[in-house]
């Protein structure tokens, strides 16, 4: 192999921004349980890891974010690229599973695209509908499916509300709207236009 492969990277942190999603749809779902039944204290608990993984999400997040702009394919390794006399190669980590999902940073652009469409603010549904018109030929039939944890939850609109929020914490999306809109800002309406 003469070309360094590193497309799995990107792939293996999707995996796991994905199952750490299914985790936290999982414990946000026991919280509303709990709190409709009124166990408060288990209530508590749950919303305190579902608060600890979504900053665990985040750390990864910005983990994949370093990787794509700076520790990305840095070119090819000579056929014959050794260190101490051992060949040096990419240790063979297997396939990852089929149809995985399209990234999160692919639907920067689509958002804020869509809210620019519908005027710079708008519902949630209605900005998640406008990108799913502009992302129809790049989403990949795995991002129709249900979650696994939560068969209510499109994968591709779990993904997008992630993507939602890294542009509010870039601060291209407002961070105080009302709750269920979603609002351009200055920032996000130049980004756009680069």
């Amino acid at each position: 192999m003469t070309e360094h492969d590193t497309g799995d990277v990107p792939g293996a942190f999707e995996m796991l921004l994905e199952e750490v999603d299914a985790e936290i749809s999982l414990i946000k779902k026991l919280a509303t349980t709990a709190t409709e039944k009124g166990e408060f204290e288990t209530a508590k608990e749950a919303i305190t890891k579902a608060e600890k993984d979504t900053a665990f999400r985040k750390r990864v997040s910005d983990l994949l974010e370093e990787w794509n702009e700076q520790l990305a394919p840095f070119g090819s390794l000579p056929e014959n690229a050794s260190e101490g006399g051992k060949k040096i190669s990419r240790r063979d980590l297997g396939k990852l599973k089929k149809g995985l999902r399209t990234r999160h940073d692919e639907f920067y652009r689509p958002i804020l695209q869509a809210l620019m469409d519908l005027g710079g603010s708008a519902k949630m549904r209605n900005v998640l509908d406008r990108v799913a018109e502009l992302m129809k030929n790049k989403l990949k039939p795995v991002d129709h499916e249900p979650l696994p944890s939560d068969p209510e939850a499109i994968r591709w609109r779990n993904t997008a509300q992630w993507a939602r929020y890294i542009l509010v914490k870039n601060k291209l999306l407002k961070s105080d709207s009302p709750h269920g809109i979603w609002e351009i800002t200055p920032e996000g309406r130049k980004y756009l236009v680069k």
